[in-house]
């Protein structure tokens, strides 16, 4: 412990350094013009798409499972789209910093799904969105808080407080109606149990690979293990629905938010309620994605494992 006490003391300088360069890039990018940044976005996309082999090639596995019989797009196209979408994705949060208020976000952010959660507001004590890794998923952060709900964010600490804070301060809007709390990875269902029991409404992204312990439910058609959180928790504080959303770029941090209410069945057999939950909610990102695939970022991951 005291090795690691002593490291932790002589790094300090480096990530203080660290850190005041990530600050001058963030507010560098975030009063950047809207067009200047995404294209900037882009060419660095370009460049991690040059330089990432195992991710091309991980792409390419994932589509012939999506995609059995074939993609119905040229897939190098495709690719270089999937590498400049995640580098899009960084570059918006720092926008958001700037464009995302109380009295703007209309401006930029439309679609059936506004009207969704606006129409469902006040209904249940406490609620749970499930998103992807589609569009910028990390608007989930934002839009909810801003038509009302009680939102609760959990972020996992960083390598050193102040990129933690800066973290923090990025995902969460300003004048949202939201509580933030930095936790361990291993505390973040437990601050999840926290917000729903405080009536709090948390997002969820449920599209990655979860873990040999997670639910084994077909996703694509395909068994694949999936987080069981927004199952569990739903079940739990006996919420009526998901919403299961996605928010999907239109355009120069345009954006169009799709959200489908998945009813909570409960039932006397946990495990099976469970796995319906998940199978439900895994139907609802499928169609989302194959709206557009290319802004789905999860191409990049293995997401299906024996």
């Amino acid at each position: 412990m005291k090795e690691k006490g002593v490291l932790r003391l002589l790094l300090k300088p480096l990530y203080k350094f660290a850190y005041i360069i990530t600050l001058l890039f963030v507010l560098f990018i975030e009063y950047l013009p809207v067009r200047v940044a995404y294209f900037l976005a882009k060419m660095a996309g370009l460049l991690l798409y040059v330089c990432s082999w195992r991710r091309r090639r991980q792409i390419r596995a994932n589509l012939k499972i999506v995609y059995p019989d074939g993609p119905p797009f040229a897939v190098g196209p495709f690719m270089r789209a999937v590498f400049a979408h995640a580098c899009y994705t960084i570059v918006e949060l720092f926008l958001a910093r700037r464009l995302l208020r109380a009295d703007t976000w209309q401006n930029y952010i439309t679609g059936p799904g506004v009207d969704v959660m606006r129409e469902d507001k006040g209904k249940a004590h406490g609620g749970v969105l499930v998103c992807s890794h589609l569009g910028n998923f990390a608007l989930s952060g934002y839009v909810p808080g801003y038509l009302g709900y009680p939102m609760y964010i959990v972020i996992h600490h960083l390598i050193d407080s102040d990129f933690t804070n800066l973290f923090a301060t990025t995902v969460s809007g300003a004048g949202a109606n939201q509580k933030v709390q930095v936790k361990v990875k291993k505390e973040a269902y437990e601050a999840c149990v926290e917000a729903l029991a405080e009536g709090r409404y948390v997002t969820l992204v449920a599209d990655q690979y979860g873990g040999s312990k997670s639910l084994l439910v077909n996703f694509f058609g395909h068994p694949s293990y999936t987080v069981a959180g927004p199952a569990s928790l739903a079940r739990r504080f006996q919420i009526p629905y998901f919403h299961v959303g996605a928010f999907v770029r239109t355009g120069f941090f345009r954006f169009v938010l799709y959200t489908e209410r998945v009813p909570v069945v409960i039932t006397d057999n946990k495990q099976a309620d469970l796995e319906n939950m998940a199978t439900a909610i895994n139907r609802v990102l499928e169609k989302y994605i194959l709206l557009s695939p290319e802004q789905w970022l999860t191409w990049l991951h293995r997401r299906w494992r024996d």
